[in-house]
Parts: C-alpha cells; sequence; structure tokens
C-alpha cells in the first residue's frame, strides 16, 4: 500500500484485535491512517467501526 493516496477505508474480515497483530511497515502510512472496519455478522452493541454484507453480498457499515 505504499503510496496508495486514494485509499480511504479498509473493510477487514477479522477482529481489531486480529488487525492489531499485523506487521506494518512504517511505509506504509495510507494503511496504518486508514479509516478500519471490522467484520461482525451481527450488529455491534458497543461503539466501533464494523461491517457486515447485505442480501445482495455488499459490505455495508452497521450504524452502531
Amino acid at each position: 500500500f505504499y503510496n496508495c493516496t486514494a485509499l480511504t477505508a479498509v473493510y477487514y474480515c477479522g477482529t481489531e484485535t486480529e488487525w492489531n497483530n499485523i506487521d506494518i511497515k512504517t511505509d506504509n502510512e495510507s494503511l496504518i491512517n486508514v479509516t478500519r472496519y471490522y467484520y461482525s455478522n451481527t450488529k455491534p452493541t458497543t461503539p466501533g467501526n464494523y461491517w457486515h454484507y447485505d442480501e445482495n453480498g455488499n459490505p455495508v457499515v452497521w450504524d452502531v
């Protein structure tokens, strides 16, 4: 993702804990500073950035 200036969001298919275990090198500021959404099959009850697939298979951010 080096020099990827158009990156605005990442829809990650795992948890925030799993994301934090990824070793992202320092030359990837675009990936480090992007808004991240973590997958949740059911609507979360706590605030945060979560997403799921809608009935058409499209990623949708949960309104929490």
